[in-house]
């Protein structure tokens, strides 16, 4: 997917009417706690790259809102890195981390420090990325994991940034994962020509 394709996954993301007669069912607040929770992960998505794994893994003090920062801790595959947050997501992210979150903490009757918290009892954090790309792929059916948007993310890097800098900002512990993605872009390109520039 390209970057438009991405911006417009992310600008048509909409959360449910707050004025919708409904608005006092309990069922509307948890829904509409949900869309806010997931249109914070869904700019974390396409913004930062971060896929599943990484955003299980964050945690409230790893977001650092006066410096306009994240920080996403490292695995047993994967560097650790702090990414600059855009403008557009700071402050979906401050409402989160001020309201929505305080309010799935007190519906789920637990502390927790971690970033992002599911409506249900469940503590699979796979069930709510589930149902997140079944949304998203009704705004775009080209949607089909969100190792596909990390990759479209990092492809577009590659047209922005050297080598290194996109190595650091995906969390590569080699240089020849990130190199990998290159490939991607050389195969983007050459169906742009024969899409537009047929030979005949």
């Amino acid at each position: 997917m390209n970057r438009q394709e991405l911006d417009k996954l992310y600008n048509n993301y909409k959360l449910p009417d707050e004025n919708s007669s409904d608005k006092n069912q309990n069922w509307f607040k948890v829904k509409l706690l949900a869309h806010k929770r997931n249109k914070v992960i869904l700019g974390l998505m396409l913004l930062q790259a971060l896929d599943t794994k990484d955003l299980k893994l964050l945690s409230v003090n790893d977001v650092k809102l006066r410096e306009g920062k994240l920080f996403i801790p490292g695995t047993r595959r994967s560097n650790e890195r702090e990414l600059k947050l855009e403008s557009m997501q700071i402050l979906d992210l401050m409402e989160y981390l001020l309201a929505t979150r305080k309010e799935l903490l007190q519906l789920r009757g637990k502390a927790t420090d971690q970033l992002f918290i599911s409506t249900g009892t469940s503590e699979r954090f796979n069930n709510l990325m589930v149902y997140l790309l079944k949304y998203l792929q009704k705004i775009n059916p080209k949607v089909t994991s969100s190792k596909q948007l990390k990759a479209s993310v990092i492809v577009h890097w590659l047209k922005l940034y050297n080598l290194r800098q996109v190595q650091y900002m995906a969390g590569h512990r080699y240089v020849s994962s990130t190199e990998g993605f290159l490939v991607n872009e050389m195969d983007g390109l050459i169906e742009d020509i024969e899409r537009y520039h047929p030979i005949i």
